[in-house]
C-alpha cells in the first residue's frame, strides 16, 4: 500500500495541499512589524503547518509525496539557502517515513520537527545571523528603511546563542503543531478511511 508509486492524482493532491501553506505564509506577514515578531514567524509556521503534512501523510501514504511537498515549500520560500535547506529535509523526511511507514503518526511527527527547524534554519537564522550583510544588499533600494532596521536588529537580538533558543523553542512548537495535524487527521479523514496508523 505504502510502497507504491506516486500517481497523477497523488501528485497533483501534494501540490494542492501544500499550496494551502501560501494562506498560512500570507497570514503570518503582520508578524514583520517588530524583531520581536519577526523572530516569531518561524514558530508560527511550526504551529499551523502540521495540519498540511499530516493531512499529506495520511492521504498519500507513498513514497517521495512528502520530498515533493519539501520541495514546493522551498520554491515558494524563493530563497535558495532556504530551498535547499527544506529539501535537504525532505530527503531525510522520506528516508524516516520509508522505516516507519507513509502515514505512522511517529514518523510524521519526527519528519515534521525536521522540515520546521530546517525553515527555521534557512528563512530565518541563516539570511539574519550568518549572512545578515548579504541579505541587505540583496534588498531592493526600494525596501523600505524600517524593514531593514526590523531585520538587521531581529539578526543581532539572536547573534550569539540567541538563534540557538530560536531552533529548540521552533522544534517544541513543532511537536505541538504535530499534534495539532494528528488532531485534524482524527477528526476528519480518520472517521472516513479508518487505518491511520497511530503508535507502530
Amino acid at each position: 500500500m505504502e510502497a507504491n508509486k506516486l500517481k497523477t492524482k497523488d501528485i497533483i493532491t501534494v501540490v494542492l495541499l501544500s499550496l494551502i501553506n501560501i494562506v498560512i505564509f500570507m497570514s503570518g506577514t503582520f508578524l514583520y512589524a517588530t524583531p520581536i515578531t519577526l523572530l516569531l514567524m518561524p514558530i508560527y509556521y511550526a504551529l499551523l503547518e502540521g495540519m498540511v503534512v499530516f493531512t499529506i501523510g495520511v492521504k498519500v501514504r507513498k513514497r517521495g509525496a512528502m520530498l515533493i511537498y519539501c520541495a514546493i515549500q522551498g520554491v515558494i520560500g524563493f530563497y535558495l539557502p532556504y530551498t535547499f535547506t527544506y529539501i535537504f529535509m525532505g530527503i531525510i523526511s522520506e528516508v524516516i517515513l520509508s522505516k516507519t511507514g507513509y502515514d505512522n503518526a511517529k514518523g510524521l511527527t519526527a519528519s515534521y520537527i525536521l522540515q520546521q527547524v530546517g525553515l527555521c534554519f534557512g528563512s530565518t537564522i541563516y539570511p539574519y545571523v550568518f549572512a545578515i550583510k548579504e541579505t541587505m544588499e540583496m534588498m531592493s533600494v526600494k525596501e523600505s528603511a524600517n524593514l531593514k532596521y526590523i531585520m538587521t536588529h531581529a539578526g543581532q537580538s539572536i547573534m550569539n546563542w540567541g538563534w540557538i533558543v530560536l531552533l529548540i523553542a521552533t522544534a517544541i512548537v513543532a511537536y505541538i503543531g504535530s499534534l495539532l495535524g494528528k488532531r485534524v487527521v482524527r477528526k476528519h479523514i480518520l472517521k472516513a478511511e479508518g487505518d491511520y496508523e497511530d503508535e507502530n
